[in-house]
C-alpha cells in the first residue's frame, strides 16, 4: 500500500470503488476509494498491490498463511523536505499582530462604532416608555405599575421592561410592583434614532 488518507468518520453503510492502475502476470495495483451513502469520500487507499500466492508457496513446509500475506509497515515521514522551518516565538509575532489590530481599529472605526452603539442602546428606555404610553400608562410621579397588567404569557417581558426603566431611574421596585419615581421626557424616538445613525454612519447595520 502506497498511501492511506482519511477524510471523515465512517458511516454505517460504505461502498468501495476500485481503479486498477497496473497489472502483471500474478499481481495488480489499484487505488481504492471508500465512500459513504452521500457519495462523500471517507478514505482513499493509493497504490494497493495484491499478489497471487501459488499453491507451491502455500504448501511449503514451515510456511504459514501469514508468511504469504502483506502486512502494514508504517514509516514515519516529515511534512517538510529537509529540516523543518523554525516557527516564530510569541514575542516575534506580537509587534506584527499589534500593528494589524491598530490598522483594523482605524479602518473599521471601532471606537466610533462602540460609542454609536452605546448611544443607540440608550434609546431603549425611550422606546419602552413610548410603547407603554401607547397602552395608556401616564408615567406620573407615584403611579404604580404591575406586571399583572400584561397577559400571563407576557408578564416576564413586562418585568424585564420595568427593570430596564428602573436602571434609568424612571421606576423603583415597590413590593410586587413598580412605582414611577421620575417622569420620563417625551421624545420622538424615530427622530432620535435617525439622529444617532446620522452621527455614526458606521453603525448603519445595527
Amino acid at each position: 500500500m502506497g498511501r492511506l488518507s482519511t477524510f471523515r468518520a465512517p458511516t454505517a453503510t460504505l461502498w468501495c470503488l476500485a481503479e486498477v492502475t497496473s497489472t502483471g502476470d500474478a499481481e495488480l495495483t489499484a487505488n481504492l476509494r471508500v465512500v459513504d451513502h452521500d457519495g462523500q469520500t471517507v478514505a482513499l487507499v493509493e497504490g494497493m498491490t495484491a499478489r497471487q500466492a501459488s499453491m507451491r508457496e502455500v504448501a511449503q513446509e514451515g510456511v504459514g498463511l501469514d508468511d504469504v500475506l502483506y502486512r502494514p509497515e508504517w514509516v514515519r515521514t516529515s511534512l517538510f523536505e529537509g529540516p523543518a522551518p523554525a516557527l516564530p516565538g510569541v514575542g516575534d509575532l506580537a509587534p506584527g499582530l499589534r500593528a494589524e489590530l491598530d490598522e483594523g481599529r482605524r479602518t473599521l472605526a471601532i471606537d466610533r462604532c462602540a460609542t454609536g452603539v452605546a448611544e443607540l442602546n440608550a434609546l431603549t428606555a425611550g422606546y419602552i416608555v413610548s410603547a407603554l404610553r401607547a397602552l395608556g400608562m401616564r408615567f406620573e410621579t407615584g403611579e404604580r405599575l404591575t406586571a399583572s397588567l400584561a397577559v400571563a404569557r407576557h408578564r416576564r417581558l413586562a418585568e424585564r421592561l420595568f427593570a430596564i426603566l428602573a436602571a434609568e431611574g424612571v421606576l423603583a421596585k415597590d413590593g410586587d410592583g413598580w412605582i414611577v419615581t421620575r417622569p420620563p421626557e417625551s421624545a420622538d424616538m424615530r427622530q432620535a434614532s435617525a439622529a444617532v445613525r446620522e452621527r455614526y454612519p458606521e453603525i448603519s447595520a445595527e
